[in-house]
């Protein structure tokens, strides 16, 4: 398993908000909307299904795939497991 490296992050909502609604009303939007630059050369944010496709987020292809479409979610599931991962280091760590 690789290393967490947590650059971002923001609590102001209750445990029963969405996470669509979080992201959505974040100030990372805000600052993304107005400076792609934000993002690291080659970098990218991981979203789900929820969430809109954006320049700075990649997030899960729709309908019947084949060949890369596949490839694509798989590793991008990869991925998300990657973020419940440091979801879970935060709570464990903090309590929450």
């Amino acid at each position: 398993m690789g290393s967490i490296c947590i650059r971002w992050i923001e609590m102001k909502w209750p445990a029963a908000t969405s996470d669509y609604m979080a992201w959505i009303t974040s100030s990372l939007v805000l600052k993304l909307e107005n400076d792609i630059d934000m993002i690291i050369e080659g970098g990218t944010i991981v979203g789900g299904c929820a969430y809109v496709k954006k320049l700075y987020m990649a997030t899960p292809l729709k309908g019947f795939l084949g060949g890369y479409e596949d490839a694509y979610n798989f590793y991008l599931s990869q991925l998300r497991i990657m973020i419940e991962r440091a979801f879970g280091v935060l709570v464990h760590r903090w309590a929450i």
